[in-house]
């Protein structure tokens, strides 16, 4: 990614500061968005984003757009019945590792195909909602169901007529070296899910601070592979969220979930992956 013209001064600023401009809210929040994805059966699907290049890409989790978990996917009996639904139909563009079209029975291929297939029939339209209100339509660029990650992208048409878009959109700094370490001070935002708002299309951005508590091998919304836990709770929209060390503006990883530990407590402790973890698995960051 190219790099941004805007430093990470935060950083260096005394932990006695004023807490609110350590974590420098206001420049974080006009470089994340509200995923919305409306589904073809009427449910929709809500996450947060965020972007990390000036051409208007977009980091989330790979659950926001699929409008489930991950590890669901593998127990649904999906058959392709057809041709795959045209992506100029839904505003939906899927890269997929071999043609997905050919496929008419998708239950004996691999899981990553039969993923691909359901995002490609199941949604109906992808949308961003930009800091300012204003909603444009994006295409899937990249996903990853293993890591539960997926980059997106603004079409041009939108990208070209949106205030905010159309001379290059502001974005994070990216570590993809960072290893976080055990009791590390951290900080997240996103939309995250509140009593009261049945329309989750409004859930109110939050912003939340933990402490790195472990980093537990362990299924979230994807794949087993390591994870950050962190001392907070997160529920729904948060997911898709940037992970940062407490007092920087550069992205460390990204929050895709939570884990109940009794379905009678819900902690709903908050999980992160890091995106050393992620470029190192899939060179996308």
């Amino acid at each position: 990614m190219e790099q941004n013209q805007n430093t990470d001064t935060n950083i260096n600023m005394q932990n006695g500061g004023d807490r609110k401009i350590k974590n420098n809210v206001p420049y974080k929040r006009e470089r994340l968005v509200r995923v919305i994805v409306q589904m073809r059966n009427g449910n929709t699907s809500t996450g947060t984003g965020f972007f990390i290049s000036k051409d208007g890409e977009i980091l989330t989790c790979a659950h926001v757009i699929a409008g489930t978990e991950l590890r669901n996917l593998e127990s649904i009996d999906f058959r392709v019945t057809g041709s795959l639904v045209d992506a100029s139909e839904s505003s939906i563009s899927v890269s997929a590792d071999s043609n997905t079209s050919n496929y008419r029975d998708i239950d004996n291929e691999s899981k990553h195909i039969k993923f691909q297939n359901y995002i490609t029939q199941s949604i109906m339209t992808l949308q961003i909602e930009l800091s300012n209100g204003n909603r444009v339509i994006a295409e899937i660029k990249k996903i990853d169901e293993h890591l539960d990650v997926a980059i997106l992208q603004i079409i041009k048409a939108d990208f070209e007529k949106s205030e905010i878009t159309k001379n290059g959109t502001p974005f994070f700094l990216l570590d993809d070296k960072y290893t976080p370490e055990y009791d590390e001070s951290t900080f997240f935002c996103g939309f995250q899910m509140t009593g009261g708002y049945d329309n989750p299309t409004q859930y109110p951005f939050s912003v939340n601070r933990a402490v790195v508590s472990a980093m537990p091998l362990t299924a979230v919304a994807g794949g087993v592979h390591e994870h950050i836990q962190l001392n907070s709770i997160n529920l729904g929209g948060n997911s898709g969220a940037p992970l940062f060390v407490e007092g920087s503006n550069t992205v460390i990883g990204i929050i895709n979930g939570n884990m109940n530990w009794d379905k009678n407590i819900p902690l709903c402790i908050a999980y992160a992956t890091s995106l050393k973890l992620i470029k190192e698995k899939l060179g996308i960051v």
